[in-house]
């Protein structure tokens, strides 16, 4: 027994400055860190939870990203788990243009101040080009999702809002499609454990984001750096993937499924759809700056992860991007083959396919011009509700 309380003994002195150093830091230091999310999230319904219980702000440290203004303002999310501000949701006047932008992390910019993220910058591009018309571009982008979570917002979230026009970008998330088991929008758990099975994955998950000890830990270790360093760091200790992945037949046709439902479900409740390719930095060839700021390209091989080449990741994307070209050539949807336009350069990109300043800047002047020169949005008048 006194064995035992010896030992207790000796864990409350060494916890004691700990539990001091923490109840400090979490009185006169706190840092903000990030939300306070559910545990789980399904995969296939609206992704807000990833973000904690909307409506919720919450900051991130993302550190310096090239080409990037830094953004210290919180990120607020409506109580739909969107980046657009809820009372955008309710038309201003009866030929207000709606505007409602779904995709992933690449469509969401939240790296970037929000005047500077591409759907902000469309909103005001329009409103310049349709004087004396109100606008409103909706951002409606969650990050890590692919089209099963476009397809449920669609048939979920669209309706309420009720756009005149509906623009979709597509294509880096779904590259989980060119995992060798991949079957169907079923592959693997329908739901996903935020904090990862086991008491050591909750134990190291409550340490590193709920305790303030572990957030300056974090900060003095990753420090000055782009979020993502913790990420490419573990790439370059990574194996490179001994096999060039592909798709199956059957995973691109649900990617082109998936579209079909997605314009049909759109043109149902009143609004065009508007097509648009995912640019990428990613070439056969990239140089030693480009490939320093990469972190996406972990993928698995016979349950082991690995490390894909650049110009594999690229081949892959260009593969779904010439499918939605095909989809929407063959089914009469407009397309803007923005992969084909945006350079592959570090003038607009930070990362692997996230935009820069310049590059969401880009993106919004060339969608702006397609809309335009198109007829798909007119002056004085809403969009036809119903045509394709």
């Amino acid at each position: 027994m006194s064995r035992i309380r010896s030992w207790l003994a000796l864990v409350l002195v060494c916890l004691a400055p700990v539990i001091v150093l923490e109840g400090g830091l979490r009185i006169f230091r706190p840092l903000p860190g990030p939300p306070a999310g559910a545990e789980s999230y399904h995969r296939f319904l609206p992704g807000w939870n990833q973000s904690g219980t909307p409506p919720v702000d919450w900051a991130y440290a993302y550190g310096p990203l090239n080409g990037v203004s830094p953004n210290t303002d919180p990120v607020r999310v409506n109580r739909y788990g969107f980046l657009y501000p809820e009372e955008r949701g309710q038309r201003r006047s009866a030929k207000e243009l709606c505007i409602a932008v779904l995709g992933g992390s690449t469509v969401e910019c939240i790296a970037l101040r929000p005047e500077n993220r591409w759907p902000a910058v469309l909103e005001r591009l329009l409103g310049e080009a349709l004087p004396g018309r109100s606008v409103a571009v909706l951002n409606l982008g969650i990050s890590d999702q692919g089209t099963w979570t476009h397809l449920a917002n669609v048939a979920q979230h669209l309706p309420t809002l009720a756009p005149d026009l509906t623009i979709l970008m597509l294509g880096a998330n779904d590259l989980i499609r060119s995992r060798g088991d991949y079957e169907h929008l079923l592959m693997g758990n329908s739901v996903r454990s935020m904090t990862g099975p086991g008491l050591f994955a909750r134990a190291k998950y409550y340490v590193r984001d709920e305790m303030q000890l572990g957030r300056y830990i974090q900060k003095a270790r990753f420090g000055g750096q782009p979020y993502f360093s913790p990420s490419h760091d573990l790439l370059e200790r990574l194996p490179e993937l001994p096999s060039k992945p592909s798709f199956k037949p059957e995973a691109l046709d649900d990617y082109e499924n998936a579209m079909v439902s997605i314009a049909a479900l759109a043109q149902a409740h009143g609004s065009r759809v508007y097509f648009t390719t995912q640019p990428m930095l990613w070439k056969q060839e990239n140089s030693p700056e480009e490939e320093a700021v990469f972190w996406l390209l972990k993928g698995e091989y016979e349950g082991r992860p690995y490390r894909r080449r650049p110009g594999d990741s690229a081949s892959l994307l260009e593969t779904l991007n010439a499918r939605l070209l095909d989809t929407c050539e063959r089914r009469g949807y407009p397309c803007l083959d923005l992969a084909g336009s945006i350079p592959r350069s570090l003038g607009y990109f930070y990362d692997d396919v996230h935009f820069n300043d310049a590059g969401a800047r880009l993106v919004a002047e060339q969608m702006a011009e397609a809309l335009l020169a198109s007829g798909v949005i007119g002056v004085g008048d809403t969009a036809s509700p119903g045509s394709g």
